[in-house]
């Protein structure tokens, strides 16, 4: 399971199985959350990818190049978020969700993605 090396503290997280969920503040705004979401990528309850997309518009949605691998991403409002990521790595496939924020700009975003080790 990845975890972020930097600009996030973690806030608590459970396992059930094979799906994991772990909640994060940012480290420079503790009003800033992400959400993080695994699960193993052959699981009946793996998460969709492509990922399927919400009812709600969208103002962004791309494919995005980070972690070496193609990551589905979508922002509600630019540049402020709120952001969502999705992707498989390893054998599982996660989603990443934030609140929106000033401070949860693309490159904080990307950022936290990219420093997940």
């Amino acid at each position: 399971m990845l975890q972020p090396r930097e600009n996030a503290v973690f806030e608590s997280g459970f396992r059930s199985g094979d799906e994991t969920e772990c909640y994060f503040r940012s480290a420079s705004n503790p009003h800033v959350w992400i959400w993080l979401v695994a699960v193993g990528a052959s699981s009946e309850r793996t998460l969709p990818l492509p990922p399927e997309h919400e009812s709600q518009n969208a103002e962004l949605r791309e494919v995005k190049r980070l972690r070496g691998r193609e990551v589905w991403v979508a922002c509600l409002k630019q540049p402020h978020g709120a952001w969502e990521a999705w992707w498989e790595e390893g054998g599982v496939r996660y989603a990443v969700w934030t609140s929106s924020s000033p401070d949860s700009s693309w490159e904080w975003f990307s950022s936290f993605i990219e420093g997940l080790v």
